[in-house]
């Protein structure tokens, strides 16, 4: 997946291959805006081409997942859940503060 993010509008969007999927993030100031996130899939990469800030949105991971950036991205919101048994191989930077 390749996660891209318009800090401006709060929207966001991951995309594999064809198949886009829409995601909402912190819009300015409203932390409440975020929404959260599900993935599930064996083995699923996901790589953030601008940094995301989901606001009160999480992310739960159901499988094993890599998390990477090749660009410095970062990624901020509620937290990240993982269920038991699952690995995810995070590879991006929070944000100082």
């Amino acid at each position: 997946l390749e996660w891209s993010f318009n800090s401006s509008t709060g929207a966001g969007a991951l995309t594999q291959g064809t198949t886009t999927y829409a995601m909402h993030g912190q819009q300015g100031n409203d932390l409440n805006a975020g929404k959260n996130l599900i993935f599930q899939g064996q083995n699923g990469q996901i790589n953030l081409k601008d940094s995301v800030s989901q606001g009160a949105g999480s992310l739960t991971f159901r499988d094993n997942y890599t998390v990477t950036t090749s660009n410095g991205s970062t990624w901020t919101g509620a937290g990240i859940i993982v269920d038991n048994g699952v690995s995810v191989n995070w590879q991006v930077n929070g944000v100082k503060g």
